[in-house]
Parts: C-alpha cells; sequence; structure tokens
C-alpha cells in the first residue's frame, strides 16, 4: 500500500510541473494530447496468394487513435499514439506508433495547417471460419505488422481534421488506401 500511495505522489508532482510548464509563455517542452477517430478504406489489399481491388475486394476499417506529444517550439510534435481499429479484414488490430505533427502557422492562429506522419507496429487479432462439407471450424490469428501514415489537416482551436494515405499489414495481408480522421486536441 505503501508503494502505491508512493507512485500517486510522484505522478502527482510531475504532473503539476507539467502543468506549471505548460502556463509559462517561453520555447520550453510543454505536452499535447490529441484524439482522433475516423475511417479508412484500401481499395487493394496484397496476401500471400491474391491481390484484390476495387469495390468491396479491398478493406474498410473504422480506428481511433490517442497520441501523447511533447511540443518543440510550439509548432513540432513528437509523440507515441496507441489506439484500436476495426476492420472487414483483420476484425480487431492495435496500432503502437511514433508520430509527428508539424503544424504551419503561429500557435496564435485559429485556423493552423499541419502535416502528420506516423510509423510503428500493429497488432492484429481475427478469426477466419473455414466451412468443409456441413461442418465449420475457425481459426484465430494474431500477427505483428507495420503501421503507417502521411497526411495533412487543420486545426481550429481544439478541432482537428486529418487526411492522408496509409500502409497497414497484418493477419499476412497488406493493405494501402486512404483515411479521414476527426478529433480533439488538448
Amino acid at each position: 500500500m505503501k508503494k502505491i500511495i508512493a507512485l500517486f505522489t510522484i505522478g502527482l508532482i510531475l504532473s503539476s510541473a507539467t502543468l506549471q510548464a505548460q502556463t509559462e509563455n517561453d520555447n520550453r517542452l510543454s505536452y499535447s494530447i490529441f484524439n482522433e477517430y475516423g475511417f479508412y478504406l484500401s481499395p487493394m489489399t496484397i496476401t500471400k496468394n491474391n491481390i484484390s481491388s476495387g469495390g468491396f475486394g479491398g478493406v474498410f476499417g473504422f480506428t481511433t487513435t490517442v497520441v501523447n506529444n511533447l511540443v518543440l517550439d510550439k509548432n513540432m510534435h513528437f509523440g507515441l499514439g496507441l489506439g484500436v481499429e476495426f476492420d472487414s479484414q483483420d476484425d480487431m488490430s492495435v496500432p503502437l506508433f511514433f508520430n509527428f505533427r508539424n503544424y504551419f502557422k503561429d500557435s496564435g492562429d485559429k485556423f493552423r495547417p499541419m502535416v502528420n506522419a506516423a510509423l510503428g507496429m500493429r497488432y492484429s487479432y481475427s478469426e477466419h471460419y473455414y466451412y468443409y462439407n456441413y461442418y465449420s471450424s475457425s481459426i484465430y490469428e494474431d500477427n505483428i505488422g507495420v503501421y503507417a501514415t502521411l497526411g495533412g489537416g487543420f486545426k481550429v482551436r481544439a478541432f482537428s481534421f486529418h487526411a492522408g494515405y496509409f500502409f497497414k499489414s497484418g493477419a499476412n495481408v497488406y493493405s494501402m488506401g486512404l483515411e479521414v480522421k476527426v478529433g480533439l486536441v488538448f
């Protein structure tokens, strides 16, 4: 119990130090967090045995990500992100990635265009059903793959919009396509 109280106290002290650093108006490091939700669509997927393209041959999914950032000079954000994705190919995936985001206008402006890049790993978990002459069986697969995005967007006060390209792999499937996300920046 003493260890829990000690860790809680240390966390509280570090949090208050971070909040104090954010209220001062100089170029020291500060902290930000953004949480985004969106959809992605891949018109083409590549598996070991074939290439599917067009229409419903690709992957459609929902994604949410949370990124904790260190802010350098009010425009460059470097962070570590974690997400959850649900799609038509891999069922559920959890990306863990490094993120870079750069804003092009000063923080005093309401409308701030930006570019965003992320690179990391993606843990995929999927269940596939196979039917054999009135019998069915399911196979559970989990794989570690690649997670990468490159895009742009803008921020207006706490609202953010991001659109770009992605490359993802998991469960022996490689997919690339477009994603669109909206969210909040704190």
